[in-house]
């Protein structure tokens, strides 16, 4: 598997892993805490940005595999495009 995709999947699964863990805490342990509440919002962000960019990253290597049978629009990171 391709090192950054490898990379990103992790990303998002230690994300997710500690959502988990706080997804666990009562209501009384949660709200109070400021830190938990942010930890909470990055967490949750960064999990939605490391699956964007994943998917981005797929496509991108789908689309590198299409060209080589001379198919696929112009795929660069951080978006798509039409080829030209």
């Amino acid at each position: 598997m391709d090192e950054v995709i490898l990379n990103l999947f992790n990303e998002f699964h230690d994300a997710v892993k500690n959502l988990k863990r706080l997804s666990c805490l009562s209501q009384e342990e949660f709200l109070p805490d400021i830190d938990k509440i942010d930890s909470a919002k990055y967490n949750f962000v960064k999990a939605i940005e490391e699956q964007r960019e994943y998917g981005t990253e797929i496509a991108f290597l789908n689309n590198e595999r299409l060209k080589i049978f001379g198919h696929g629009a112009t795929i660069k990171k951080g978006g798509i495009g039409n080829e030209r």
